[in-house]
């Protein structure tokens, strides 16, 4: 029973690769940065789940469009649309074909005057006091993932694009 313990002061030799071993410590290393820059952009909203990437703006003519830059498919989504003021009764929207394409629309405040359906794709028009700017909500879902897309709103006019990807 004695025999398979070692006598005090005895070495045990164990063959290292010290070489392998400072590799293998520099591939942990690298992973840990890694992993770091991954959870960086989760926080900065790089997942889509809020935070300064998540969101995008875009405007043209005094119009403007806050978007999901990065969405998440099935979760509701807001897009808000700043009309320019004019001395116009009613402004025009039109959620052009790749937006519908993408999104489908759960509700909208305030409700459009009319809709008209056309090719390329659903005209909105919208009643607003005389000289002063209106805001367009719209709670839309992403309809499945998809790579980055490039959409197209119109307001009055001024032709808008964004980008926006729906991850999983």
């Amino acid at each position: 029973m004695g025999e398979n313990r070692q006598a005090a002061g005895e070495a045990i030799e164990i063959e290292s690769d010290r070489r392998f071993q400072e590799r293998l410590w520099t591939l942990q290393r690298v992973c840990w940065l890694v992993m770091f820059g991954l959870v960086c952009a989760a926080l900065l909203g790089a997942t889509g789940a809020g935070g300064s990437l998540a969101a995008g703006k875009t405007s043209g003519m005094g119009a403007s469009v806050e978007y999901p830059r990065i969405a998440r498919w099935q979760r509701a989504e807001r897009v808000e649309i700043s009309l320019a003021p004019s001395a116009m009764s009613e402004s025009q929207l039109l959620l052009g074909r790749g937006f519908l394409d993408s999104f489908s629309v759960s509700s909208m405040t305030p409700q459009p005057k009319s809709t008209q359906a056309r090719s390329d794709g659903v005209l909105l028009t919208f009643g607003k006091s005389s000289g002063a700017p209106g805001t367009v909500s719209i709670m839309v879902r992403p309809e499945k993932p998809s790579l980055p897309k490039e959409m197209h709103l119109t307001i009055d006019g001024a032709r808008l694009s964004f980008t926006s990807i729906v991850l999983p």
